[in-house]
């Protein structure tokens, strides 16, 4: 009888969790094709993080994972609720031979 409604409040904690609004940006720390930094380079910033050196976690809700009613601090983060951006490495800008490499390829 009781589990109905645990069930229930974590089918909805995982509806929550993936349809929060976070902004639509790709998943941390995903392997990225020369392809896409080329359609999204403007300048030195980095496309896939916008230049501000970090994505959201996509797997916890600002840095707290909640599980039956109770939470817990996010590892994978630190539970600081964002993680660095592996393709600049958390600078924010691609460096010098990232780039080359990405125009060279582009000609």
């Amino acid at each position: 009888m009781i589990l109905i409604p645990v069930l229930s409040l974590l089918a909805l904690s995982v509806v929550i969790h993936f349809t929060s609004g976070q902004e639509l940006r790709p998943e941390p720390n995903h392997p990225v094709k020369l392809d896409e930094i080329k359609g999204r380079m403007h300048d030195d910033a980095c496309p896939i993080c916008a230049g501000l050196g970090k994505l959201d976690c996509r797997i916890c809700i600002k840095g707290r994972i909640f599980y039956l009613g109770t939470s817990v601090a996010c590892r994978h983060c630190q539970a600081r609720g964002w993680v660095e951006c592996s393709t600049c490495k958390g600078t924010g800008k691609l460096d010098k031979v990232f780039m080359a490499k990405a125009l060279r390829e582009g000609a």
